[in-house]
């Protein structure tokens, strides 16, 4: 039996042009400002996380974004004490 050939028009075929897709993310660009940061992931992780990326057409840096602006609204409570602490802190100098 004869393999199948993968079809990427298929997978990718519905999917809008880089250019495109960057003219329709450029006004999100100039009001979101952004930084480089360094994270230590393990290997094993990053490999999978980057395999869950392709099949979902996303880059890791989208995936990354989504999962901390998550974990910050699921944690308000914890930035709260910081502000109050931090607060408190500047009260005392």
């Amino acid at each position: 039996m004869a393999k199948k050939a993968f079809d990427t028009d298929r997978l990718y075929g519905n999917f809008m042009s880089v250019k495109g897709r960057d003219e329709q993310e450029e006004p999100a660009r100039k009001s979101n400002a952004k930084r480089r940061v360094c994270f230590a992931v393990p290997a094993d992780v990053y490999a999978d996380v980057q395999k869950i990326a392709q099949v979902r057409l996303a880059s890791m840096s989208e995936i990354v974004s989504r999962l901390l602006t998550e974990y910050v609204a699921g944690n308000q409570d914890a930035l709260t004490t910081y502000d109050s602490l931090a607060a408190a802190r500047h009260e005392k100098v």
